[in-house]
């Protein structure tokens, strides 16, 4: 584990999936010795953790149902009050999110609201088993949910939440299933081989491991296809001692179908890949085992398989696509104040792949205008909008471009269309009140700065902003 390169990445880029590895992996050893020693408090504590790994990955909640199992196996006539102790330490660590988010959405999200767009991600005509985004989908982090809650509004002529629309899109991945029952048995067979005999770590939308490794001699360690063989080989092997390990067993077949049944990345394999890695080192203590007692002819037999195994699992060979992770250098450079760095990543993500091209236009033309090379600038974020007309931030820019021109009316017309767009977009709120201050139409600049400081009560600039107007208005009339 630590020579396993995928564990080192996500440690150095401080991914929130090292937690979860750390959490999971802490909850499986309690509830290991909840089992050994059931009581009310064993199995409590077991729940707290697993509460907390909740947080990390939403898909475990079935586990609730492995701790029943576990339960009526080993104590049937408790089985009742060590099922409520550990559903009652899952409670006390999930209610505050729970209640948090319902105060804030009036709709009841247990952790998080776009397990559903996650489910029609890997289920749908054009998913291909991985992370392959519809076509009405940015793909991008900063884009996707909005897009998703969009569409969503678009297909039922409302005006949807993010709760209402994670529904929305868990209901179309269900239609999906039951009008293209076969399609979605080839996607099942697809995804189960991607998480347990690719070696590929299919990135997320905002990292790729390829590409931190053309960087980093450690990411050049033990990978996926040299545990595949491996752990295959080890699980079969200690199967013979299944009453010893059912439990891990269990917990890898149960969380290997919570993330199965939505899309595979590599992210989503990796708290898994600790319990396959104990079965690989079973694997090697096997052999070694075999050798030392000179038991070669049934030592022959595991290694042919293995090195089969070896091979097939090493021969895919896909290139990953850097365009992506360009961008997202171009924008450390730009907010490090390396311009010319900067240029250089996006013009390597427009090479790369065109599709990542509104936000590399969008990019460059932050370069020319901190630069204050204002009709690049305004050209580059043109070229974005012609490509999305429907995102406010792109409007918000030009916008921006107008006013540093002095065309006010101009600059005016941009803000509230990113308004219209985002009804949210403090800055677009900000950004208008200061139009509408320079024209003298204080009463709708008031208006203005209000709005920007009831969505972001911090908003210093906002609150002086308005104290001005508002003094300069009392002094006008």
């Amino acid at each position: 584990m630590s020579a396993y390169s995928i564990f080192i990445f996500h440690e150095g880029i401080l991914s929130p999936d090292s937690m979860a590895l750390f959490l999971i992996s802490l909850a499986t050893l309690a509830l290991l010795y909840a089992v050994e020693k059931p009581n009310f408090k064993t199995f409590f504590f077991s729940g707290l953790l697993w509460g907390l790994s909740v947080f990390m990955r939403a898909n475990i909640l079935p586990l609730v149902i492995l701790v029943w199992i576990l339960a009526i196996f080993k104590e049937k006539k408790k089985a009742i009050i060590f099922i409520l102790a550990f559903i009652s330490g899952i409670i006390i660590i999930i209610a505050p999110i729970t209640i948090k988010n319902f105060i804030i959405t009036k709709e009841l999200v247990i952790v998080a609201h776009h397990g559903g767009e996650n489910f029609y991600i890997g289920n749908n005509p054009e998913a291909d088993g991985r992370n392959k985004q519809p076509s009405f989908v940015h793909p991008t982090p900063f884009r996707e949910h909005e897009d998703f809650r969009r569409e969503a509004s678009r297909i039922t002529r409302g005006n949807l939440s993010y709760p209402q629309s994670s529904r929305f899109w868990f209901r179309e991945g269900i239609s999906f299933i039951k009008t293209r029952p076969l399609q979605f048995l080839e996607l099942l067979f697809k995804k189960s081989c991607y998480f347990f005999f690719s070696k590929y770590e299919a990135p997320d939308n905002d990292s790729s491991f390829y590409f931190f490794k053309k960087y980093s001699g450690l990411l050049n360690m033990l990978n996926f296809g040299f545990i595949a063989p491996l752990y295959l080989i080890g699980m079969v092997l200690a199967f013979k001692d299944f009453k010893k390990s059912f439990l891990i067993y269990l917990i890898t077949l149960a969380y290997s179908l919570s993330i199965i049944i939505f899309f595979v990345i590599s992210r989503y394999r990796l708290p898994i890949v600790q319990f396959l890695i104990l079965f690989a080192s079973y694997g090697i203590y096997w052999i070694f085992d075999q050798a030392r007692k000179r038991r070669f002819r049934h030592l022959l037999f595991y290694m042919v398989i293995a090195g089969t195994l070896f091979f097939l699992i090493n021969k895919e060979d896909i290139k990953p696509d850097f365009s992506q992770d360009y961008l997202s250098l171009g924008n450390v450079y730009f907010q490090k104040g390396q311009y010319d760095n900067s240029l250089e990543a996006y013009k390597k993500s427009l090479f790369l792949n065109y599709k990542h091209a509104p936000f590399a236009y969008s990019g460059i033309g932050n370069v020319f205008y901190v630069r204050k090379l204002y009709n690049q600038a305004l050209f580059m974020y043109n070229k974005a909008l012609l490509l999305d007309p429907n995102c406010a931030e792109y409007h918000f820019n030009i916008g921006t471009v107008y006013y540093k021109q002095g065309l006010w009316d101009k600059a005016l017309l941009k803000f509230k269309r990113a308004i219209e767009l985002n009804a949210l977009y403090s800055e677009a709120h900000y950004d208008l009140g200061m139009v509408y201050y320079k024209k003298r139409l204080y009463e709708k600049a008031i208006h203005e700065f209000k709005e920007v400081i009831k969505i972001d009560p911090d908003h210093i600039k906002a609150s002086y902003a308005l104290n001005l107007v508002d003094r300069e208005n009392m002094l006008q009339q």
